[in-house]
């Protein structure tokens, strides 16, 4: 027997083909948060997750920070200044301020520039004299370099061209502002 071909019709009474339950909703959707807390080690973050993330890799150097008391006289009260400095320098870094870690240095970089630590590296410590000026001229370098981003003018008094710490230079000053801190700290504490 042929097919009625002229009847057309859905014995379906719902228009709304795409739903699936008869609904004129399509897609539906719902959100749920879901909070959790979650603490990763630093040196899982460090190796695992910075890498992957396209952060960048990093090496981690473990520099102690010298916290205690310091001796009495001018140095000690220039080292508690320092320690004091390295604690907000810290903090600066944490927060991204990174011209305030550079302005935050010169606590530690002035603590070397007085002649009584040179005098107690070249007497107390027996450094040799080659080896005490050799050290000078470094941090004397150090200290030149931080006041570039203080300074808008040249010792001569041109106008320098100002500038802004970033990160890299941050780490820098910092890194070498508590290798600095810790050297004469404990230094300091050994021969007193």
């Amino acid at each position: 027997m042929p097919r009625d071909v002229t009847n057309w019709s859905s014995n379906r009474a719902c228009d709304w083909v795409l739903s699936g339950d008869t609904s004129p909703v399509f897609l539906n959707v719902d959100c749920h948060p879901y909070d959790q807390n979650l603490t990763i080690a630093s040196s899982d973050w460090v190796h695992d997750f910075a890498p992957t993330l396209g952060i960048g890799r990093f090496l981690v150097a473990e520099l102690p920070v010298f916290e205690k008391s310091p001796p009495a006289g001018q140095l000690g009260q220039r080292l508690t200044k320092a320690v004091e400095a390295m604690r907000e320098m810290r903090e600066k870094l944490q927060d991204g301020e990174w011209d305030e870690v550079v302005e935050k240095a010169r606590p530690v970089v002035e603590l070397l520039k007085h002649n009584d630590f040179r005098d107690f590296l070249a007497e107390k410590l027996v450094y040799p004299q080659d080896a005490v000026d050799e050290l000078w001229k470094s941090l004397d370098a150090l200290f030149q370099f931080t006041s570039k981003f203080h300074h808008p003018t040249t010792k001569q008094g041109a106008v320098r061209q100002t500038l802004t710490a970033t990160k890299e230079d941050a780490y820098l000053v910092y890194s070498l502002s508590l290798g600095l801190a810790n050297l004469i700290g404990r230094k300091v504490a050994k021969a007193s």
